[in-house]
């Protein structure tokens, strides 16, 4: 069993960010002996929030991106999709292992 987590990266806002304390500058081979290497622009911090979980009983195999989904092959040959608020698309599954391929079917190409 797999589980599909889907987290927001977003910035923290000036307002709410403390800064971290620094480096102690007693330890040697730490010390700055440049002001070129402070930085001088607020580099702003980011906030990882968790925004769905959903189970995949079967498990993921490999996931794609896609406009309205995400796509996941998972290990037993299904091809699913999940919309991005965490519910399994109904009318998006193929079971790949109950089509026919074969190496002499007839290729349409247009």
């Amino acid at each position: 069993m797999s589980c599909l987590k889907l987290y927001c990266l977003s910035p923290i806002p000036l307002f709410l960010d403390h800064n971290t304390p620094s480096l102690p500058t007693s330890v040697s081979g730490l010390r700055r002996e440049s002001s070129e290497l402070f930085v001088t622009e607020k580099i702003p911090s980011l906030l990882l929030m968790l925004s769905f979980s959903t189970q995949i009983t079967t498990g993921i195999k490999c996931l794609m991106a896609a406009e309205e989904e995400i796509v996941i092959g998972t290990k037993n040959g299904e091809i699913c999709g999940v919309h991005w608020d965490g519910n399994i698309d109904d009318s998006f599954i193929w079971k790949l292992t109950s089509k026919t391929f074969s190496a002499t079917d007839d290729i349409n190409v247009v």
